[in-house]
């Protein structure tokens, strides 16, 4: 029987420690998505059934609810920047302009999934607000962030 040298058995030990190693990690992984997709899919089901709400109060601020436990303002100084700059590219004063929905969301990307064919959009979840501005004849949809720093307006 040939015995083999210690030095030509080591490599071969560390390659098996190696794969082993990978299998672990992949039978982790595998069991993580399995637990993972069955928790998070029904919540995510039952986000969706529940579309939120706006609820107009008596002095025109927006209240955009989900259900009845939860509630969300939107803050006056996004209704306040949104209205500021309709204005001024339409030209009709900001008074006027009366904010019929809003519903907070959170974009896929940083063009608010209103991407242009040659622009190039950061791929980041952004928090903000689709809110709809009218003149009583003319309706605009904006799509902004948190703050209402920066919007596009859906065509």
């Amino acid at each position: 029987m040939k015995h083999r040298h210690p030095q030509w058995a080591a490599p071969r030990s560390r390659l098996v420690q190696r794969q082993t190693r990978f299998n672990r990690f992949l039978a982790i992984a595998m069991v993580s998505m399995i637990l993972g997709a069955t928790v998070l899919l029904p919540l995510s089901a039952a986000a969706r059934s529940l579309p939120p709400r706006v609820i107009l109060s008596s002095n025109q601020s927006v209240i955009a609810s989900s259900n009845a436990a939860a509630t969300v303002q939107v803050p006056p100084s996004v209704v306040n920047r949104l209205r500021q700059a309709l204005s001024k590219q339409t030209r009709i004063p900001a008074a006027k302009l009366k904010v019929v929905e809003a519903v907070p969301k959170t974009w896929t990307d940083g063009c608010f999934g209103l991407a242009r064919s040659s622009e190039i959009c950061t791929q980041a979840l952004i928090k903000g607000w689709r809110v709809v501005l009218s003149s009583g004849s003319q309706r605009w949809i904006c799509r902004t962030d948190q703050q209402g720093r920066v919007y596009r307006l859906e065509s």
